[in-house]
């Protein structure tokens, strides 16, 4: 059922677009100040290791990083957009270095139906081009910013900036469940809202961060917290293991 009715919010406002005849999409363009911005990190994510989950979740960085950073999140939330200004420097300096990996959990928030209609197509995207997923990561926080978060700003910009056909695109849709898992998954673990950041502690389970008889379970936990909980993890991983001796 709930597959029914995600599918049915979806096709609505696709009926329109397939209409819509315009032989040269265009793509809304970003503040050259985000651009530069997201550089080092867009190059990064390209470089690491991409891959998904048993259960289909997208992650990239070193499989044998000690820790996850699990993020919940919404392209259209302006919590999650101020977010990225503390989040993403820290993944830009502890991927390269293998320390640390970075699941993206689409969670409808601020977004609604549109970020789950975004969901599927970045779903979609990496299917039918590599490294798709996390390429419209960053053209879905772009259009959200400047307001071109719709139906057809989405499918324009992820297919021209991915030099994909949007005709592929819209048949794979209707098989694109990997929302459905995602939202189940953030309803398992109680998240709230977006952002919401959890961690992995090698192939555990996604739990909320403790520190200092603290856990942060609303919002993004700050810098110097998730700086601790990575060096931790790191210190815990290379502890040398007891010998006997003779």
């Amino acid at each position: 059922m709930k597959k029914v009715l995600v599918l049915f919010i979806l096709l609505l406002p696709l009926s329109g677009v397939l209409a819509q005849k315009d032989p040269t999409p265009t793509v809304p363009s970003a503040t050259q100040e985000a651009e530069d911005e997201s550089a080092d990190f867009a190059e990064i994510i390209a470089d690491a290791p991409q891959s998904r989950l048993e259960d289909g979740g997208f992650v990239v960085g070193d499989p044998d990083a000690p820790i996850t950073i699990v993020e919940f999140s919404d392209w259209a939330c302006p919590h999650c957009q101020a977010y990225r200004e503390v989040l993403e420097p820290i993944l830009a300096e502890y991927i390269p270095l293998g320390m640390v990996r970075y699941e993206l959990r689409p969670f409808p928030t601020a977004g609604g139906e549109m970020t789950i209609f975004a969901a599927q197509v970045v779903e979609c995207a990496d299917e039918l081009s590599e490294g798709g997923f996390w390429q419209s990561y960053f053209v879905l926080y772009d259009l959200a910013v400047e307001r071109n978060y719709d139906v057809t700003g989405i499918l324009d910009a992820i297919t021209t900036e991915l030099d994909i056909d949007q005709a592929e695109l819209l048949d794979c849709l209707p098989d694109a469940e990997q929302i459905l898992t995602d939202f189940d998954l953030a309803i398992d673990l109680g998240v709230q809202g977006t952002p919401a950041v959890l961690i992995r502690y090698g192939d555990g389970e996604p739990q909320f961060i403790e520190l200092d008889g603290e856990t942060y379970d609303l919002g993004g936990p700050p810098e110097e917290v998730l700086r601790t909980v990575i060096e931790e993890a790191e210190e815990m991983e290379i502890q040398p293991t007891p010998t006997s001796g003779k």
